[in-house]
């Protein structure tokens, strides 16, 4: 299979299945070319301006031909309407003559080597086929993006891309358009019989921005990718976009901008300096806290979609993708709406990933600093006996009462939400699990949070409370479960 290209775009084309359309707009007309026999009388040529010129007399009915040279050669060209012909006046150099016309495959008229004022007599007709002597050729067009405008051979189709059809083989010429997209415009051979399938590419319009921020050097964020530090200036393609600044010890700024095809864009930005006390994580949500003892904690879940220099947290939803070892995160049912009430799910990679999901000046309590925040609540919490062992091995209960004065009485727990009293202010709310599996369980009956503390290669300790108990439990889980996170100042 032949491929024309008419610009820069690229066309992959192979073989495949079978596809359905109407084949009388979808065949170029061809030119029949006769050379004529030379005529008894003699032309004489009254052209001065190019008096050396070889003269080519093309007769024919049809309007609107163009002929063009191999050597660019064709110097004039004129229609005599009373003796029905195109006389074309070229230099007298070895060439190839084409004709051309809307509607018509461009063909060769023939080859001349002519020498100074010689004439040369063609009849240029339009070649008449019957559709039933053709072979029809299977069509596909792919795009991206799709639902572009299709025309083939000048002639608008009437379903968008993605197209299948069947044509008359040759020549066809291809246009496809978008909305604030760079239309493209190509031709193609098709082969008789020869199934084609062919995909192109558009590109979008585009506008141009220039950041600067204060402070300089601030990350830049465009719709989740990485784009670099500020000052920041490059094109951009036409859309809607979610742009976010974020840089350590500020608030992060995250707005929508509109880009315009050909327009430019100049942002000026300044990030709020975050304040000691303020517990602000990278995505610019603002955490309620509270003093337990000597640790000062989050008393919500984290809802952060990214890491502290602003990295985003891969998203998984589909339960066989879940069971991964690079940090990924969640929401509970994969429904926003529990990601507001419970914060988001997130498997241990994330807790131990160097970035650090917690605000700044914020980290992941370890197995031990959760041991003393069991502690402070009930001072029996994380004795030996013989349901923990404190030491690191063992899995269990590791207090009787603390649990209650950590779950908030309402919040989403089932009923009965027994021994539930909040004395600590913890605010546990029963945000459930994703089990490694990708499987979500517990909501409304189960708060569980991570330490940063692993077991081996393939556990980590974690914490729990419940709605049946006033306990809390300390456990080791696969470290591909999906737990809740708190963090403690620092």
């Amino acid at each position: 299979m032949n491929i024309l290209l008419q610009n820069s775009y690229l066309i992959v084309c192979m073989a495949i299945e079978v596809f359905v359309l109407n084949p009388a707009y979808a065949q170029l007309n061809e030119f029949e070319i006769s050379k004529l026999p030379t005529p008894n009388e003699t032309i004489v040529q009254a052209n001065t301006q190019f008096s050396d010129n070889a003269l080519l007399l093309i007769y024919s009915d049809l309007d609107g031909l163009q002929f063009r040279s191999s050597m660019g050669a064709i110097n004039k060209q004129t229609y005599n309407s009373r003796a029905g012909r195109y006389e074309v006046l070229c230099n007298p150099v070895k060439q190839i003559i084409f004709v051309a016309s809307s509607g018509f495959m461009e063909v060769r008229v023939g080859t001349i080597n002519p020498e100074p004022k010689a004439v040369f007599y063609f009849k240029v007709e339009k070649k008449i086929e019957t559709l039933s002597g053709s072979t029809p050729t299977p069509l596909s067009i792919f795009t991206e993006p799709s639902n572009c405008e299709l025309w083939l051979n000048g002639i608008k189709t009437a379903e968008s891309t993605p197209f299948e059809s069947e044509v008359n083989s040759g020549l066809a010429t291809i246009r496809i358009q978008k909305q604030n997209h760079h239309p493209l415009d190509t031709s193609v051979y098709l082969n008789s019989g020869e199934k084609a399938v062919f995909r192109f590419a558009l590109n979008k319009h585009k506008g141009f921005i220039e950041i600067e921020t204060n402070p300089v050097g601030s990350s830049i964020y465009i719709d989740d990718e990485y784009m670099g530090i500020s000052p920041f200036s490059d094109s951009i393609e036409v859309g809607s976009y979610q742009l976010k600044i974020n840089t350590r010890q500020h608030i992060p700024l995250v707005q929508t901008i509109e880009i315009q095809k050909g327009k430019s864009y100049e942002f000026n930005l300044s990030l709020r300096e975050t304040k000691s006390k303020d517990c602000i994580d990278a995505d610019g949500n603002k955490y309620k806290t509270v003093t337990i003892g000597n640790q000062q904690w989050m008393a919500e879940n984290l809802k952060t979609q990214r890491f502290s220099n602003g990295d985003p947290i891969l998203e998984i939803k589909n339960d066989y993708e879940w069971d991964s070892k690079e940090p990924v995160r969640c929401q509970y049912e994969n429904n926003k709406r529990m990601a507001k009430k419970y914060g988001e799910l997130y498997n241990w990679y994330v807790v131990n990933d160097e970035r650090n999901v917690c605000p700044s000046g914020w980290k992941i309590p370890s197995d031990r600093e959760w041991t003393e925040l069991a502690v402070h609540i009930d001072h029996r919490a994380g004795r030996p006996d013989e349901s923990i062992n404190y030491l690191g091995h063992g899995s269990g209960l590791q207090s009787a009462t603390a649990g209650g004065k950590m779950k908030r009485i309402s919040g989403g727990w089932d009923k009965p939400n027994i021994d539930a009293t909040n004395d600590s202010k913890f605010s546990a709310v029963p945000g459930g699990c994703r089990h490694f599996r990708g499987y979500f369980e517990s909501e409304g009956t189960g708060a569980y949070w991570w330490t940063a503390t692993p077991v081996d290669e393939v556990e980590a300790w974690n914490r729990s409370v419940h709605s049946e108990s006033g306990e809390l439990f300390r456990k080791a889980f696969d470290k591909e479960y999906g737990l809740s996170i708190r963090c403690i100042k620092e």
